[in-house]
């Protein structure tokens, strides 16, 4: 919408200054978190901050929710390292990380998740339910957009 429109058609009580933005409380804690680590400022960081700070150990996790070796070494040994989305997206889930925490993630590897693709779409719902089964998700995936988790972009 365009600001000057807004401008001359708002009234006293949808004024733009008095527009406030709302945050919930998951969003509250997802900036606290950032506010609290500022060293982190790629993936890499990121998620080895959460590792370390959920007391898992690297090798368990990524075992855990099958990831390759070289996927681990890949992010303990280049801090620029950026995985696919698709792998992106697997550790939020294995992170169990609510909605605005993987957005936050997502975009430190330069990724996000769009109202415009399906895969998306279906992705933001199950972590918004906190479904956090792959195999749940990739069964959505198939179903409802036919591709798989590894196949989105």
């Amino acid at each position: 919408m365009n600001v000057h429109f807004v401008r001359e058609h708002a009234s006293d009580r949808i004024s733009p200054e008095k527009i406030k933005v709302m945050h919930d409380e998951d969003t509250i804690k997802c900036l606290k978190w950032y506010e609290n680590h500022p060293k982190v400022q790629t993936f890499s960081d990121a998620v080895l901050t959460m590792l370390r700070e959920s007391s898992k150990k690297n090798s368990e996790f990524f075992s855990k929710h099958r990831f390759h070796a070289d996927l681990i070494s890949e992010l303990e040994n280049d801090r620029y390292y950026v995985p696919s989305k698709g792998n992106a997206v697997i550790i939020c889930i294995a992170l169990r990380l609510s909605l605005p925490h993987a957005r936050e993630l997502l975009a430190l590897g330069g990724y996000n998740l769009t109202n415009s693709r399906k895969s998306d779409l279906i992705i933001r719902y199950c972590i918004e339910n906190k479904i956090y089964h792959l195999q749940d998700i990739t069964y959505l995936l198939k179903k409802l957009a036919d591709t798989d988790i590894y196949s989105i972009y």
